[in-house]
This record gives structure tokens, sequence and C-alpha cells, in this order.
């Protein structure tokens, strides 16, 4: 049965919809005593403060881990059960969050809902606008080749892994030395056979977090690095270099293994 808020003339399937919505029109709203934030619903406010108490009363009954809200444990659950109940209408791919459904749609859209303040380029995902976004704030150049960095600490390891000579840190099996030793960490995977990075979503393993990202990208659809010439986006930094290439007279590969990597 459907219910209509009198003022605007929303309709709602349920009447506790249109309870939460009225509270928009009105001075109620729950407050946090803490932070003193406020909720419209008052089961929100009680999800609001386990972010200050840490507590995590939903635990996962196969390997104990637990959670602040009943949400995450549901879909924690799924990377053991590998349910994705979640199914795009055009392709029938399915996901086990419906969050990266709906980002995986915008793939068939080309929907980008988030916009640049500064030079109005739009993109995806929040993530990529918040990454974008900083490409207008303050960069930290490498006194060496002038390569430019977001963060201080990122320009200062370039340097230290390109421009100078030093790699304190050697392999104990292979005598191979690195200049940082968590490097000389992930190297030592390559002998041991530790893939301590799994995937939540197919459970395949990885020796470094850098290559689950990558590999989850597989799963979302995210292309996170955009051309700033013709706005194609792809899965890796390294693949964005190629195709910028295209865009000069360059042609290191063929036009067809950067559709592969890139989309538009």
């Amino acid at each position: 049965m459907k219910s209509t808020n009198n003022e605007t003339q929303t309709e709602f399937k349920w009447k506790s919809q249109l309870n939460v919505h009225s509270r928009t029109h009105t001075s109620e709203r729950f407050s946090c005593d803490i932070c003193y934030r406020s909720f419209s619903k008052k089961s929100w406010l009680s999800k609001h403060k386990s972010s200050h108490t840490g507590a995590c009363p939903y635990s996962c009954s196969v390997c104990r881990k637990t959670f602040q809200c009943k949400a995450n444990l549901d879909y924690h659950t799924r990377t053991h059960t590998g349910v994705k109940p979640f199914s795009c209408d055009i392709c029938q791919k399915t996901f086990s969050k419906k969050q990266h459904l709906d980002i995986h749609k915008r793939n068939h859209t080309g929907e980008r809902p988030y916009s640049c303040p500064v030079c109005e380029k739009a993109f995806k995902q929040k993530t990529h606008l918040t990454k974008h976004t900083k490409t207008h704030t303050a960069s930290f150049s490498c006194p060496e080749c002038q390569e430019t960095f977001r963060k201080r600490s990122h320009m200062r390891q370039h340097y230290k892994l390109l421009h100078t000579p030093e790699r304190p840190y050697s392999c104990p099996v292979c005598h191979k030395a690195f200049t940082l030793k968590r490097n000389l960490n992930v190297h030592t995977r390559l002998h041991t056979g530790v893939k301590p990075f799994s995937c939540d979503i197919c459970q395949k393993s990885f020796s470094t977090k850098q290559h689950l990202d990558i590999h989850k990208r597989n799963h979302t659809g995210e292309h996170p690095y955009a051309c700033p010439v013709c706005q194609k986006a792809c899965k890796q930094r390294s693949h964005l270099k190629s195709h910028i290439k295209s865009h000069t007279d360059e042609r290191p590969f063929s036009s067809t293994a950067r559709k592969q990597f890139c989309v538009k």
C-alpha cells in the first residue's frame, strides 16, 4: 500500500519510508551524544555510535571475523559462500555487492556522476574524482628528473629508488639487492611462494597488495587512470602511459593491444 507525503506529494511503498522522509521537513532528528552528528533514523544513529565505541557485535560463523554492522557481515559472508545476488540486467554479470553492480553499470550507460569543481572533468567513481582533484593542488618535484608527486614522501621514495646507488638490503637466497626493506620482503615471496593478499570475491591470492588491487578491477570494472587528452580510462597507470603515446609520434603497441587495457 502506497503512502504519500502531503507537502511534496512524493509517494512511498512503505509507511516506514514515508516516516523517515518526513523528518527531512521537520526538526525531528536523532543526535549522537558524543559528536552531536544527527540522523533521521534511530537505527542509523545506533550504527554510527559503534564508530566511537569500536564495538563489533556481528561475528562471522566461519572465520570469526567481527563487524560493526550486520550489512558488512552479510557482505563478508558471501566471500565464503560465493553468492553474488546482484546481477546486471544488460550483460548478466553478477556481483556480491550492489555498489559494485552500480559501478559496473556505468560501463554500459557511460554515466559519469562525479564532476571536478575546478575543470568539470567527470568520473564514474568518487574515488577517481578524489584522486584527480589532487592534480589541481601543489605537487613535489624530483630534483634529479623533475617528475612530480602529490606527496613529499612519494617524491623522496622515488628519488631513493631511482637516483641513489645504495642498496643495503640483500636477498639471502639470490643476493639481489634493494634500496627498501619492504621491496626485499616482496621479492622474498618469489622464493617462498607466500601470497598473503587474497581477493574477497574469488579468493585468488597475490604476493603484493598492488597486484590484488589491480586484479579487483576485473570484478568492479574500475578504470581509475584517465587520459588527459581524450578521457579514455585505463585499469593500470602503465597502460595509460602506453595509451598516451598514441597521441604522439610514438607507437609502441598496436591499437588493438591498447583497446584491451583501456575503455572510453
